[in-house]
């Protein structure tokens, strides 16, 4: 209507394996798989237990690879980074998954508190899902805003592509507790 082209997308659910595991008395399973290509994968299971109930979650995760993503974000400047976890510990490392349309390029990557910019470098756009990782510092606590700014391109296309994305990592606090223990001279007082 108004001249512009617009895009929209479906999601197609496809099983690529399905297994039964049978757990240990402890109650844990382990079971390593890997994906035939990247993209987003949804991870469903069900749990019967022994009185007969079932139970079922289901989470959703990003595979990286060289192949070709569509991440269903063509119609505009914005796309998203997609944290494996929500806060992080002093001297872990935060990863990001970036939601590129292109696999060639840059990234600009910054990070910044209210008060201004702490750090930013620059990383090579390899795969249309490119990781993204930040060691922890005692300067990101309480948390610190990851910026992402990408430009690339496509073959055939003489426009660069522009992307940006917003992501934050919270740092939990553990570094700065202090352990306070109060011993009293006496165990009973009188008035």
């Amino acid at each position: 209507m108004d001249g512009t082209f617009y895009h929209t997308y479906n999601i197609e659910e496809k099983q690529e394996k399905s297994f039964t595991l049978i757990g240990k008395e402890d109650g844990t399973l382990h079971y390593t798989y890997s994906p035939s290509t990247s993209g987003m994968y949804k991870i469903k299971v069900s749990y019967t237990g022994a009185n007969g109930k079932t139970f079922a979650t289901s989470k959703e995760l990003y595979v990286a690879g060289k192949e070709y993503v569509s991440w269903g974000n063509d119609n505009n400047t914005v796309t998203e980074l997609s944290a494996s976890k929500t806060t992080y510990k002093l001297g872990e490392t935060a990863q990001f998954t970036v939601k590129s349309p292109v696999n060639t390029g840059k990234m600009l990557v910054v990070l910044e508190k209210d008060d201004g910019i702490l750090e930013s470098f620059v990383q090579d756009l390899t795969s249309y899902a490119p990781i993204i990782k930040i060691p922890i510092k005692e300067a990101y606590h309480p948390n610190v805003y990851v910026k992402v700014y990408l430009v690339g391109s496509e073959p055939n296309n003489a426009l660069p592509i522009y992307k940006r994305a917003l992501g934050l990592i919270k740092v939990v606090p553990d570094f700065k507790k202090l352990t306070v223990k109060i011993t009293p001279d006496k165990a009973r007082y009188q008035p």
